[in-house]
């Protein structure tokens, strides 16, 4: 292995202490964030609910899925298990069997919604590179649905999914993963630190200083 240069390792020193001093200013930052609003994590995600059926009552379908399945994947990053530090299919369908799945009336399992979670996100599909899981088509409404690709769905390779019933099993999941009685004081101080990454704005005052 070759070895670096005095310079190459000054640098790299140099390099380590910023990134410990950016990383120690922000969670300064945080701090203060959450001294004067100790809910801002609830407010976040909060939005992120409100966003997505806005999109969905506005007839942007797909978008309110697409943020939908994104908000998942944030809610599963910060529930992952102490010392992961990535997330990735394994805490996406945790947090869908923790909190989603376990009081909601939807025939789909986790890997499905993870399936349809990569064919929207990747590919703007129903269909993913999962083979063994069923494709998740959609409907909305008090409607028939029978011309939802039936003989697809009768032949077990799609289910259909009412998106109303998705949305609500999604905001009675994330009020649940918010109440600080679902979590010891350790596992709440963790997923709370780990919000010290969440993007922060400070609303600019328009036509005025």
């Amino acid at each position: 292995m070759k070895r670096q240069s005095t310079a190459q390792q000054v640098h790299a020193v140099g390099h380590g202490r910023a990134a410990r001093a950016a990383d120690a200013g922000v969670r300064c930052f945080w701090n203060r964030v959450m001294e004067s609003d100790p809910k801002f994590l609830e407010t976040r995600i909060t939005q992120l609910s409100q966003s997505i059926e806005f999109l969905f009552e506005e007839r942007f379908i797909v978008p309110s899925l697409i943020l939908l399945y994104s908000a998942i994947d944030i809610l599963g990053w910060l529930a992952r298990p102490t010392g992961n530090a990535k997330s990735g299919r394994r805490d996406f369908m945790s947090w869908v069997d923790t909190y989603l799945l376990s009081e909601a009336n939807l025939d789909v399992t986790s890997l499905e919604l993870y399936g349809a979670r990569c064919g929207l996100l990747h590919s703007y599909s129903a269909f993913s590179e999962l083979k063994e899981v069923r494709a998740l088509l959609y409907h909305y409404g008090s409607g028939d649905f029978s011309r939802v690709s039936y003989e697809t769905v009768k032949e077990g390779r799609a289910v259909v999914v009412r998106i109303e019933d998705l949305q609500a099993a999604f905001r009675r999941g994330t009020l649940r993963f918010l109440s600080e009685e679902e979590h010891t004081a350790d596992r709440w101080k963790l997923i709370c630190s780990r919000a010290a990454n969440a993007f922060y704005y400070i609303p600019a005052k328009i036509g005025g200083t």
